[in-house]
C-alpha cells in the first residue's frame, strides 16, 4: 500500500512501516547510519611483516557496510603468506563471504577479486576463477579495494 515517511523521536529512525511487516523482517526503521575512517593494515597471513597502513573509509547504514582500503606506493619487508588486510571497522557473520573490487600495481598482472573471511577479522586477496589466494608482495606496490558486507 502507501505509505507514509514518519521523521519522529519515538522509532528513532525513518519508519517504513506504514504498509506493516512483511514476512521474516524484525524492523522497519533505518536506525543506524554512520560513515567513519579506519586504518587498514597491509600483512601476511604466515609472517606479518612491517605492515604497513593505509587509508580507509567506511558508510555504514543498517547491517550493510561498505569499505574502502588504501595503500598507495607501500613497502614491504618480512612478509610471507598471502595478502590480507586487517583492521576492518565491523565483523562479518562467518557463514557469509563477501566480495569487492581491487585495483593494484606493482602485483603483478592477475584479476583480483577481495574477500571479506574468517568472520570478518580481514579482507583477502584472491586470483579471480580460482580457489588460490594472492601472495604477498615486499616491493613498492599500489592496491584499492571497496567491499560491501553484511554485519
Amino acid at each position: 500500500g502507501i505509505g507514509n515517511l514518519v521523521i519522529g523521536t519515538s522509532g528513532k529512525g525513518i519508519d517504513f512501516s506504514a504498509d506493516g511487516n512483511a514476512a521474516g523482517m524484525t524492523s522497519e526503521v533505518l536506525d543506524d547510519y554512520e560513515e567513519g575512517t579506519w586504518t587498514p593494515t597491509y600483512i601476511g597471513s604466515t609472517t606479518a611483516g612491517t605492515s604497513p597502513t593505509g587509508v580507509g573509509t567506511y558508510t555504514k547504514i543498517g547491517r550493510s557496510v561498505t569499505v574502502t582500503a588504501g595503500f598507495g606506493n607501500k613497502t614491504h619487508s618480512g612478509a610471507a603468506g598471502n595478502i590480507r588486510i586487517t583492521g576492518l571497522p565491523f565483523l562479518a557473520p562467518s557463514s557469509v563471504g563477501h566480495h569487492g573490487a581491487v585495483t593494484t600495481h606493482n602485483l603483478g598482472t592477475d584479476s583480483l577479486v577481495a574477500t571479506v573471511t574468517n568472520a570478518g577479522a580481514f579482507i583477502g586477496i584472491r586470483v579471480s576463477n580460482t580457489s588460490s589466494w594472492k601472495v604477498v608482495t615486499n616491493t613498492g606496490f599500489y592496491l584499492y579495494t571497496t567491499v560491501t558486507y553484511e554485519v
